[in-house]
């Protein structure tokens, strides 16, 4: 972790760009070892999953690389968070949770399942930025 856990403080606050995979990570990450921080996770879309989100519909605005029968290309027992393996939980009916290269819909239960105790901070904004500006050194 970035921050060292003598050095944290109450009134620390914490923004996440993004609920998808690593977004979600983060999150959970900063709420697990620094408690009291105040923590927000804003996402664009209007559910968590990033990446492994499919819809069927198609809009000019959408941004995607899904597609209907993707699987992935890692096998899912090296793909995982440590400590929170991929269950038969996340394997809709017609999928064998036996196959190491899952489909989309499989991740995203993961992680939807993955998510479930940081829900509550993550804030769904459906704009985007419109200008940017220089604000200092970063």
């Amino acid at each position: 972790m970035l921050l060292n856990k003598q050095n944290r403080k109450s009134s620390l606050r914490v923004c996440v760009v993004g609920a998808g995979a690593a977004g979600i990570c983060a999150a959970r990450r900063v709420v697990e070892e620094l408690p009291g921080a105040e923590v927000c996770v804003f996402e664009q879309s209007d559910q968590l999953g990033g990446t492994w989100v499919f819809t069927e519909q198609s809009f000019p605005e959408t941004h995607s690389s899904m597609y209907a029968g993707l699987r992935t290309i890692i096998p899912k027992e090296i793909m995982t968070f440590s400590g929170f393996p991929i269950k038969s939980v996340d394997f809709p009916d017609h999928h064998n949770p036996d196959e190491s290269f899952p489909r989309h819909e499989v991740i995203l239960s993961y992680l939807q399942r993955f998510a479930e105790p940081i829900k509550h901070l993550i804030q769904n904004c459906f704009h985007r930025a419109s200008r940017k500006e220089r604000v200092g050194q970063f």
